[in-house]
């Protein structure tokens, strides 16, 4: 196989030569767009198989034919395995090294990467408008919110906003982006008046007994007395849990078991200035569970605060969402960022199901990894940066 470097001022120019050097049959091995001190202009890699030359190029290239390669399965892996056994057989007559064969692997699996690199990127141009196919800095955009794992009619959407935006403005594509997110972000400030009952809501190991405590301690640090009463008496050890968390945060908390008991626990409690309410995820996912759920928030007079994890698919995320219209829902509570590295099926949710953002629990520590939400805090962590830091916990945007 013959292969060659075109450097051309622009693409249509070098297509050209590679036409005129290897005909119609030839190949195109990787792209890239010239850097500044070599001049404007693209350099594509080509090759072609010596049997497809143009017969005039053949003559100019008449070499000894090759021996016959061996018979190789398809796929990249046999590709190296084929080569392998050719240099084996190469060895019985010119000493080869095992290093030799390790040097050719690495070459082989590195052209084998450059090669699927180039195929997933004529790939996602042709998932764009054509007016943007010719734009490497839109197509490396829209892949890298891909990988995020956002589905492609949003990547698509916010890239074209991003590009036109800074079409019209100039400046930073990224920065257009966070631009044309940030909107999309609604933020329920609940620092100053929250609901004097709060319940959490949520399927279960989304993080509610956890976010509770957070909440507490969030609030106490505001100077409001906090109280707290679970409702799940149903998963094992759910109850002691919160008792030991409260007992460490010096918070009064019942465990009830039925309506009267939760009646009792509203009296005791009727004069602090926040009553926090643990819930059951299996009663969430029942109809049945969360009428009678609605049963107790009505008898407080108490809104509910939807508890997510980051890690959920967009579609569980979406219908838990649904599941909490039952209640009067004052905010969602977004858990586990750090059980995830994939935020993209959380942007798709937002962007398609526009929740109440109210809290973002980024961590384990409670005084440091809880905070209010915010749209920069989630740009950032969406796209693989690390946040600034908010002083004290709060926004350092109002949204």
């Amino acid at each position: 196989m013959k292969i060659k470097r075109f450097a051309a001022r622009d693409l249509a120019a070098a297509t050209n030569m590679i036409k005129e050097e290897f005909g119609l049959a030839a190949l195109i091995l990787s792209q890239r767009e010239l850097p500044p001190e070599e001049g404007p202009g693209v350099e594509i890699t080509a090759g072609v198989r010596d049997e497809d030359l143009p017969p005039a190029k053949a003559a100019e290239e008449s070499l000894p034919a090759p021996a016959a390669a061996p018979r190789a399965r398809a796929g990249p892996a046999a590709g190296v395995a084929a080569y392998r056994q050719a240099g084996l057989a190469a060895a019985q007559h010119s000493p080869v090294s095992s290093r030799d064969l390790e040097a050719l692997e690495k070459t082989l699996g590195k052209e084998i990467g450059q090669l699927k690199e180039l195929i997933l990127d004529l790939a996602h141009r042709q998932s764009l408008a054509e007016k943007w196919r010719d734009r490497p800095d839109l197509v490396r955009l829209y892949r890298r919110l891909l990988d995020t794992g956002l589905r492609p009619e949003h990547a698509r959407a916010l890239m074209e906003t991003a590009a036109e935006s800074a079409k019209a403005w100039g400046g930073q594509l990224e920065e257009h982006l966070r631009r044309a997110m940030r909107p999309k972000l609604r933020i329920v400030d609940l620092s100053l008046a929250p609901p004097r009952r709060l319940a959490l809501v949520g399927p279960s190991g989304s993080g509610k007994t956890t976010a509770l405590v957070n909440l507490a301690a969030f609030y106490r640090q505001r100077g409001r007395s906090v109280a707290a009463v679970t409702l799940d008496t149903l998963r094992l050890g759910a109850a002691e849990q919160l008792t030991q968390y409260a007992r460490i945060l010096g918070l009064g908390v019942r465990v009830c078991q039925n309506h009267q008991e939760f009646k009792e626990a509203l009296e005791i409690f009727e004069t602090e200035d926040l009553l926090l309410i643990d819930t059951a995820g299996r009663a969430f996912l029942k109809d049945e569970g969360r009428r009678e759920l609605n049963v107790y928030f009505n008898e407080a007079q108490a809104s509910a605060l939807l508890v997510l994890s980051a890690a959920m698919k967009e579609a569980d995320l979406a219908a838990a969402l649904n599941r909490a219209r039952t209640f009067r829902e004052s905010g969602l509570v977004i858990a586990k960022f750090d059980e995830t590295e994939s935020l993209g099926g959380l942007a798709g949710f937002i962007i398609s199901a526009a929740p109440r953002l109210a809290f973002f629990s980024l961590g384990p520590r409670a005084s440091e990894d809880f905070t209010l939400a915010s749209p920069d805090k989630f740009l950032s962590l969406w796209l693989g940066e690390s946040p600034a830091p908010d002083k004290n916990g709060e926004n350092s945007e109002k949204a």
